[in-house]
């Protein structure tokens, strides 16, 4: 029943409608804009010439450097080096046997002369030691007397026995036995002799265990450390004062391996100590390291600085006299008083290694390192990069000399070196650089 009136009610479908075609005016528009598209493409391409296409690429690849003209000027290399203030001689003193210090008569800063006593360490040992030694010596020499005339004994009674055997009165047997008798006393006196040899080495010992049991100084110089005291049980190796020889001082330096070539013997120095940095110092270039060290590639240097050759209590009056003077002299002239150099300083040394008055000069910056250690550097010519390998010769702060490879005049790129290569095209840009590169503020150390 329910079914019958829904298909009563039901509507016809109704067939779907088509998109109308275009008529024949809307097609002609098509065409005409079509072609207008045409002919605006076609001008645009008959516009552009080959020319202005390709140099629009190449203003694109020029890479923007800048740059300057070289030329000729003065030229100073100076080294500036840092190090520590040393002396030659320092020592660590200790006891050469055990024992307990019983005397200790220095003080720290005290100045000694060579063999002088520092320390005393307790005796009682070594004497006892001694008076043993030399007990036994005495024995084994009384021995050795004992067993020698038992020897000449028997060697007077074989003589006088052998003329006798020779007639026969004397039966051989009994004259083998007493030839056996004489070379047994004969070993007896070469053992003796052997004890008595031993007996005096121990006596030695004894007697050089009692002379170490004072503690002298090595060397003259001054104390630095006193590290026991009076009681103290020392033994072998463990330090009891730091001695240091406080003349004929020097500083020591490491120079880079492209300086070091140019260093020699007697270079004059200026040096300047950290805690007086208003005093300077005249050092000179005294030892060279014979090789580098292979981990820094860096050469050890020594300059020598002025100061006191003195040694001993004489020498001390006489600088104690000396500096009273010195000080005298200065507070009346109200000048600084003398510069007291002490192991330990770190100081500043200035070094001229070298000096050109009419070199070609050019700017650090521009000097580029291969990977076999030679330099090169990039020119302009005719608007182009160009690779040219150079020689170099001094430094200074900034400025290269250039031995070979460029003229005075040649156009070297400072900056903007990263990706060039020969032949690419270069746009310098920036202010007009100066013919020779002038050098840049020095720092204070530099300038002084």
């Amino acid at each position: 029943m329910t079914r019958s009136r829904r298909c009563a009610t039901a509507r016809p479908r109704l067939p779907a409608r088509r998109a109308p075609y275009p008529t024949r005016a809307a097609l002609g528009c098509i065409v005409v804009g079509l072609s207008a598209v045409a002919a605006m493409a076609g001008c645009d391409k008959s516009g552009s010439s080959p020319a202005a296409a390709k140099a629009a690429p190449r203003a694109s690849e020029a890479s923007v450097v800048e740059a300057a003209t070289i030329g000729r000027g003065a030229l100073t290399m100076v080294g500036d080096y840092i190090g520590e203030v040393r002396s030659d001689q320092s020592a660590a003193i200790s006891a050469d046997v055990p024992g307990r210090v019983v005397a200790i008569d220095i003080r720290l800063g005290d100045r000694v002369d060579a063999g002088a006593t520092l320390a005393r360490i307790d005796d009682v040992p070594a004497r006892q030691q001694l008076r043993a030694a030399q007990s036994d010596l005495q024995r084994a020499n009384a021995r050795l007397r004992a067993v020698r005339v038992g020897r000449d004994n028997l060697i007077a009674d074989e003589r006088r026995k052998r003329p006798l055997a020779a007639k026969e009165l004397i039966s051989a047997r009994e004259m083998e036995e007493l030839e056996a008798r004489v070379a047994t006393a004969r070993q007896e006196v070469a053992v003796a002799e052997a004890e008595v040899g031993g007996a005096e080495g121990r006596l030695a010992t004894a007697r050089e265990t009692l002379r170490r049991t004072t503690v002298v100084a090595p060397f003259g110089g001054r104390i630095e450390a006193r590290l026991a005291e009076v009681g103290t049980w020392v033994q072998p190796g463990l330090p009891l004062l730091r001695l240091v020889r406080d003349c004929d001082l020097y500083l020591r330096v490491t120079v880079p391996e492209q300086e070091a070539i140019r260093l020699r013997l007697g270079m004059v120095a200026a040096v300047r100590l950290n805690a007086l940095p208003d005093r300077d110092l005249t050092g000179l270039v005294r030892r060279l390291a014979p090789a580098l060290d292979p981990t820094t590639r860096t050469l050890d240097v020594d300059i020598a600085l002025p100061g006191s050759a003195c040694e001993g209590a004489e020498a001390e009056k006489a600088e104690k006299a000396e500096k009273a003077d010195e000080a005298e002299k200065a507070e009346k002239a109200d000048t600084a008083p003398a510069i007291v150099l002490r192991p330990g300083m770190v100081a500043h040394a200035r070094v001229e290694l070298g000096n050109a008055s009419d070199a070609i000069l050019v700017a650090d910056q521009a000097v580029q390192l291969e990977r076999d250690g030679s330099h090169y550097v990039w020119t302009i010519a005719v608007g182009k990069a160009v690779k040219r390998a150079i020689s170099v010769g001094l430094r200074d702060v900034d400025r290269v000399e250039v031995t070979a490879g460029l003229a005075p005049g040649d156009v070297v790129i400072l900056r903007g070196q990263d990706k060039l290569h020969d032949g690419v095209l270069v746009r310098q840009v920036g202010a007009s650089m100066p013919a020779i590169a002038p050098p840049r503020a020095q720092t204070r150390a530099q300038r002084e």
